[in-house]
């Protein structure tokens, strides 16, 4: 009988893998071992809250080439979900869980049906509105979403910071290794000839409008997975995290690592945790500086930390090699 083989298995991507990274992957997986502070792996498990969210954001902004300003609304939906079972109906967050991503992809579905026929700009000026309109709603209700303050008091995720860090550690590479083999199957090369032209997969009799649906509730439902860790981490929900701000963030983190990479949000997110973290000493000027930061990155590294990171790695693998 014929062997079959799996060509886009985590093993087999894995095996893809530089050593570097699986090197990554070792020492992340000891870092409780190494220290049981709970703000260190506190810091580490936002990290990985970040890397989620960017990697959903960039399954559509990098490889189907869809600027999307309306992603927090995805992060904020399973957040608000997760925070008012837990909070007002007492459910642990086990049970909140396939909620809320429920929550994120209803709202997905929402606004993405009567956008997909939209090209551009327009698509970014939709989805721009949408968190505008449900943050509006949220503040007319203030005694069931809490207006201003948000929804405070959740339960913690586990009862100890080091399950919470496995726990952030299992979803994104789970996540990563999810997304990595949709890109490296036929749909990824489908998604890529949307980008490049969408005239070219329509003459084949491919339904882009379909495609581009299902990259949506995948993405929504990684956002929601995201904002669902957040909520248990951080503990406090705020209109905040439906914001605009919050859906630049995960562009941010793209732009810096690399946009069409999905590693490259990775090193986005390594950036901008660790950026957030500094800059909190001075948090009227947080903004301001985060946002020159990025802009310094773009100006001077232009195809993303990855690309760089890759560059300076093969150029030691082949020093070794010659040493």
């Amino acid at each position: 009988m014929k062997e079959v083989k799996y060509k886009n298995g985590p093993l087999q991507i894995l095996k893809k893998m530089p050593k570097v990274w699986i090197f990554l992957l070792i020492i992340q997986i000891c870092i409780p071992f190494v220290t049981s502070n709970p703000y260190y792996l506190k810091i580490f498990v936002i990290f990985y809250i970040y890397a989620i969210f960017a990697m959903s954001w960039d399954l559509i902004g990098g490889y189907l080439g869809i600027v999307s300003f309306g992603h927090a609304l995805f992060f904020g939906a399973s957040a608000y979900t997760t925070a008012i079972l837990n909070v007002k109906l007492n459910w642990p967050p086990l049970l909140n869980f396939p909620l809320s991503i429920l929550c994120s992809l209803v709202i997905a579905l929402i606004v993405v049906r009567p956008t997909m026929r939209l090209k551009g700009h327009y698509i970014a000026l939709v989805t721009f509105a949408f968190p505008a309109i449900t943050t509006n709603i949220f503040f007319a209700f203030p005694g069931f979403f809490g207006a201003d303050i948000g929804i405070t008091g959740l339960s913690r995720l586990s009862g100890s910071r080091a399950i919470d860090f496995y726990i952030a550690f299992v979803a994104v590479w789970g996540i990563y290794f999810i997304l990595r083999k949709i890109i490296n199957s036929d749909t990824g090369l489908i998604l890529r000839a949307i980008q490049s032209n969408e005239a070219a997969p329509i003459s084949c009799g491919i339904d882009i409008a379909k495609v581009k649906l299902k990259m949506f509730i995948i993405s929504a439902m990684f956002a929601g997975v995201a904002g669902f860790l957040y909520a248990h981490v951080i503990r406090i929900v705020e209109p905040t995290n439906l914001e605009v701000h919050m859906a630049m963030q995960a562009v941010v983190m793209c732009i810096i690592g690399g946009v069409g990479t999905l590693s490259g949000a990775i090193f986005g997110a390594v950036v901008v945790t660790i950026v957030n973290e500094f800059l909190r000493v001075i948090e009227q000027y947080r903004i301001l500086i985060f946002y020159l930061l990025i802009l310094m990155i773009v100006l001077f590294l232009p195809k993303g930390l990855k690309w760089y990171f890759d560059l300076v790695s093969s150029i030691i693998g082949k020093g070794l090699k010659r040493g």
